[in-house]
């Protein structure tokens, strides 16, 4: 709960026993433990997102990108800017604004499924996903 008010979107605890000490994790790789010193903790959780954020088979794939909830133009520049920086991410280019629905589109290029997309959008931009319609993968700005 700590982790959730200071904004953080994981968090890893250590808890000293006689045994030794006790990890644990909840976050976007999911929530999980480990038994054991301070680097094989981080290196388990690092192998956990790693997995998860894996892209499928390494090819690129373009998709078609609808994010409605941007306020202004600078948060526009922002999430663009989050998504250029993405690890996976070979182009992000503005296609349309429209403005009566508070909505843009993005024609994007990334090395990965659209699932592993979002997840990292989700995880960097502070988007929220939504049903992707005809093709179209859509999210939500969060407030």
């Amino acid at each position: 709960d700590l982790a959730r008010r200071s904004g953080a979107e994981g968090v890893l605890v250590g808890v000293l026993t006689e045994a030794g000490t006790h990890w644990s994790w909840s976050g976007p790789a999911g929530d999980g433990v480990y038994e054991g010193g301070a680097a094989e903790a981080v290196d388990s959780l690092a192998d956990r997102y790693g997995s998860q954020w894996a892209a499928s088979g390494g090819s690129t794939s373009g998709y078609l990108v609808e994010v409605r909830g941007l306020g202004d133009l600078a948060a526009l520049v922002r999430l663009q800017t989050v998504l250029q920086a993405l690890p996976q991410m070979h182009s992000v280019r503005l296609e349309a604004i429209v403005p009566e629905s508070n909505t843009v589109r993005f024609r994007i290029q990334f090395e990965g499924d659209a699932e592993v997309l979002s997840r990292a959008a989700v995880t960097s931009a502070g988007v929220g996903v939504l049903p992707t319609v005809a093709g179209v993968v859509r999210w939500e700005v969060r407030p």
